[in-house]
């Protein structure tokens, strides 16, 4: 699939996904809007990573029209001259924006690693009871605000030190929250959503995807620790969530921290939610695999038609030379029928 249409489509499931948060938000789980934007995320990523092959069916090429031929012909010299100056433009802005993303993150991790490890009896014991194929640790850091998740592959879980680790119940909640993001590899999905705003960096539709897919990550954190800890927590981990929020400043977006983003919005999602029904459960499942079903079969018909009827940018001088063979051919063929001397 051609760099063009892959923006096209982008786009038209970014508008689609938004739709769906509006229409269907009391109706789909968090995470399964979260899953919406997985799968958008890769239909911006994954076709960038297959070569498709130039199309040169002399066969096709040798039916189209003059002016087809004279359109392609102008197209071609349009691209070579602005795709050069274009491709620099490209590629200056995904430099900076991977280099300044990859810095904070580096120096965010640099002050983390200085953090020191809590040795108290309740997180202790809570590290038990939640163990993963990837070692958690949990530590305290002056550096921090609020608290927050790092890294992929040993993640570590940090408290300020000014954290109420003297109220058991709130550091509960606190260390559901962040535990929820590495259960669910939020991180690894923080990474490839930089990548891909590295990538497409020029569509503004992206960096909304981008905001929204933040926000819907610590939605989705959200309801899961109400449905965990059971809707009676409601109340608590809303006071928990604005009293670790008010005191964030700024940070950088690898990390997965207890998020001030749409305060108002999340507090009003977390009261307003209720342990749902099977048929409930039943419904927004249903239209998960509808949605997903719908995405893919458009993903798969815009691959066909860009591998059966489109000619690959760096090939119009070839294309339209074969195309204009071809005509010139077929001109050169015309019969010409037999007109009598009339003298």
């Amino acid at each position: 699939m051609k760099f063009l249409q892959i923006q096209i489509l982008g786009a038209e499931f970014i508008l689609v996904n938004l739709l769906v948060r509006i229409i269907a938000k009391r109706i789909l789980p968090k995470r399964y809007i979260v899953i919406l934007w997985d799968f958008i995320m890769l239909s911006f990523l994954l076709p960038l990573l297959f070569t498709l092959k130039p199309f040169t069916d002399t066969n096709y090429l040798s039916s189209l029209s003059t002016t087809i031929t004279t359109v392609n012909h102008n197209i071609s010299e349009i691209m070579m001259r602005y795709l050069p100056p274009l491709r620099a433009i490209w590629f200056i802005g995904t430099a900076f924006i991977l280099i300044h993303f990859t810095t904070t993150y580096l120096i965010s991790i640099h002050k983390f690693k200085k953090a020191n490890t809590i040795a108290d009896s309740f997180i202790i014991d809570w590290l038990l009871l939640h163990k993963t194929k990837r070692k958690i640790e949990v530590r305290e850091s002056q550096e921090i605000d609020s608290p927050l998740t790092f890294g992929f592959l040993r993640p570590i879980i940090l408290l300020p030190v000014s954290s109420m680790k003297e109220n058991q119940s709130h550091l509960s909640l606190i260390l559901q929250h962040e535990y929820l993001h590495i259960r669910h590899f939020d991180a690894i999905r923080k990474l490839v959503m930089l990548v891909v705003v590295s990538l497409n960096w020029f569509n503004p539709l992206v960096w909304i995807m981008c905001i929204m897919y933040n926000k819907d990550i610590e939605y989705a954190c959200d309801e899961s620790v109400i449905k965990s800890k059971g809707v009676d927590f409601k109340t608590e981990y809303s006071l928990i969530l604005v009293d670790s929020v008010k005191r964030i400043h700024n940070h950088d977006m690898l990390n997965s921290y207890f998020s001030r983003n749409s305060m108002e919005e999340r507090i009003s999602l977390i009261m307003k939610q209720t342990k749902r029904s099977f048929s409930y459960k039943l419904l927004s499942l249903a239209i998960l695999a509808s949605l997903l079903v719908i995405m893919f079969t458009a993903q798969k018909i815009n691959a066909n038609s860009a591998d059966q009827g489109y000619i690959e940018i760096n090939n119009f001088p070839a294309a339209s030379q074969n195309i204009q063979d071809a005509y010139t051919e077929k001109v050169t063929t015309i019969e010409v029928p037999y007109l009598p001397n009339i003298n």
